[in-house]
């Protein structure tokens, strides 16, 4: 997937993130997500995007909860399901 597809599909996560949660900032879920991207987090964002709103809201609470905005690294053991392995 290009960049430019792989942001349009965070892009739609975010937005499927605040229709299930109104109470989250859409840019802070934007920004987070795009810095996992950019600092080489690997995911399956189109497989995240499609998941089960459980495993959906897993990825999405626990990156709101556990990435730390200082060191832009995820904390707490916290490893997304929709984490890329290889």
């Amino acid at each position: 997937m290009s960049e430019k597809e792989t942001i349009k599909v965070i892009g739609e996560i975010v937005n499927r993130a605040v229709t299930i949660n109104p109470s989250y900032n859409k840019t802070t879920v934007m920004m987070d997500l795009l810095v996992l991207y950019d600092t080489g987090v690997k995911m399956r964002w189109e497989e995240l995007l499609n998941a089960p709103a459980l495993d959906f809201m897993h990825d999405i609470n626990g990156i709101n909860q556990h990435f730390n905005r200082n060191t832009y690294k995820l904390e707490d053991g916290f490893c997304p399901r929709y984490a890329k392995y290889n």
